[in-house]
């Protein structure tokens, strides 16, 4: 995983009257190209986890994804209750693989079950008086 790239041109020639002056800078490529080496590599050996930080930060935005689903879902189920706990089980089974793969937080997790239980007491209701 790259954290962060970086594109330097050791040339860049006039082409056109835009191009108004000719840089070639080989030998101060090459020297920025050994500093920034040795700082990544500081980097990376003063931070070992940082990959593992990263991997929990992508599983927490996909339990808010699901928690922000599940929201929607029972909005939906206050108006059309099918599809609202479609929508509202999508979530929490998104917050759910969240969990598994290492997300902290628990906040997502008990939105989306709220939400849920409140899509599910919805589609009771609408089944309940309908059908």
């Amino acid at each position: 995983e790259k954290l962060f790239e970086l594109y330097v041109d050791a040339e860049n020639l006039r082409k056109s009257r835009w191009y108004l002056v000719n840089i070639v800078q080989q030998e101060e490529c090459a020297a920025f190209e050994r500093f920034i080496s040795s700082l990544a590599q500081r980097v990376a050996a003063e931070n070992p986890g940082v990959d593992d930080l990263i991997k929990k930060s992508v599983n927490e935005g996909k339990g808010i994804i699901g928690a922000g689903v599940s929201i929607v879902g029972a909005v939906f189920a206050f108006f059309f209750p099918p599809a609202g706990i479609v929508l509202s089980l999508i979530g929490l089974l998104l917050c759910i693989v969240s969990k598994l793969k290492g997300a902290n937080s628990k906040k997502p997790l008990i939105i989306s079950i709220i939400c849920t239980i409140w899509s599910a007491g919805f589609l009771w209701l609408f089944f309940a008086i309908f059908v």
